[in-house]
Order: C-alpha cells, then structure tokens, then sequence
C-alpha cells in the first residue's frame, strides 16, 4: 500500500534529501510532525490514517512515503523521527556542537529535558580529555557503556532528581507562602553537606 502526500510536502522533503546530513533533523521534525497530522484516535487507540482514503496504515508505510519524496531509506526517516521525537529543538540550539549521532546514543540515558542538559554538559566536560575536541561518537558510546556496567549507575537518576528538586525546594523556602516542612526539607539537605552536581 502506498500513500500520496501533498505536492507541497513532497517538494520540501526532496529538497531536504537532496541536503544529506546537513538537513536531517528537519527532515525529522517535518516527518514527525506528518505522523502527528495523520494520527487518529481510534477506538481509545492512536493509528496512522491515509489522508485520502481514511484507511488505517502502518508507521511503515508512512516512512517509506516520506523516504520515497526525500531519496532516503525508510529506516533513515525512522531513525530521524526517533531523534527528533526525543531531542527538543530548544536542547538542540543550545548544543549545537553536540551531532545527531551523539544525542541518538544518549536517548535511553536521558528520561528528562533536564537530564538531556546534564548528559550535554558532560560530553563538554570530557572535551578537555580530548585536547579541547568534542568525543567522538565511539568513544561517547565507549563512556556510556562502562556507565551502564557500573554499579553506581542506578543512584544517578534517583542523585539528579533529589538535587533538582532541591533548587525547587530552596526557590520555595524563601517564600513565604512555602510550607514549613519545604523549609526544614531544604535546611537539612543542605545541613548533610550533599554536594551537588
């Protein structure tokens, strides 16, 4: 089963295929924002409509519309959805050293916006074990994979949100209208001496 996409759309992803690597996080964002257009609800289910015909589709089908109009494959426009599903265009601008590549490796690190800033910031950091350079992706992807073994990996996220939830808390604490337990809560974090990240 195939499906036609508007002439205008059409255009724009041949365009952008046309650009290789440069263009494909907007070849995400634009295919990811046509899935959303075509999803339906259904029977309290979320499906793939065809615009025209009405009939349900597979996300398959889809993406192979979408590479066929780009000149990509359609595990290409997968994988661009799935970055740019997980990557919001706000982190991105912030860190536009940091590749598509190297954001796709720490998707399933990264549950947060927060957490995607965190993981940001480390890759700049490890910079400085590089001569100044950004890591590579195989190495980026060597660093994670020793994270994932170690042990102390599974107390990071519970460390990351207790000390977010501090900067909440200590935000409060100088209101009046925090309630007491926010302020003792925050007066003793701070009393342990927890150093934060």
């Amino acid at each position: 089963m195939a499906i036609k996409l508007a002439d205008e759309i059409e255009a724009r992803l041949a365009h952008l295929g046309a650009q290789n690597d440069i263009s494909s996080w907007e070849l995400g964002d634009l295919s990811l924002w046509i899935m959303e257009l075509l999803t339906r609800v259904t029977n309290g289910k979320s499906v793939l409509v065809d615009p025209t015909t009405e009939e349900e589709i597979s996300p398959y089908v889809l993406y192979g519309a979408i590479a066929k109009s780009a000149g990509k494959s359609p595990h290409s426009i997968r994988d661009y959805v799935y970055t740019s599903k997980h990557i919001p265009l706000s982190v991105r601008t912030d860190y536009p050293m940091i590749t598509r590549h190297m954001w796709k490796c720490l998707i399933p690190h990264a549950a947060t916006v927060a957490d995607l800033h965190w993981w940001a910031n480390q890759i700049l950091e490890w910079a400085d074990d590089y001569g100044g350079q950004i890591i590579t992706v195989a190495a980026l992807r060597h660093k994670l994979s020793a994270r994932t073994n170690s042990k102390e990996r599974r107390w990071e996220r519970p460390y990351h949100l207790a000390c977010s939830n501090l900067g909440k808390m200590l935000k409060q604490k100088d209101e009046e209208a925090a309630p007491l337990f926010i302020q003792l809560a925050a007066e003793n974090f701070l009393k342990a001496g927890v150093p934060l990240p």
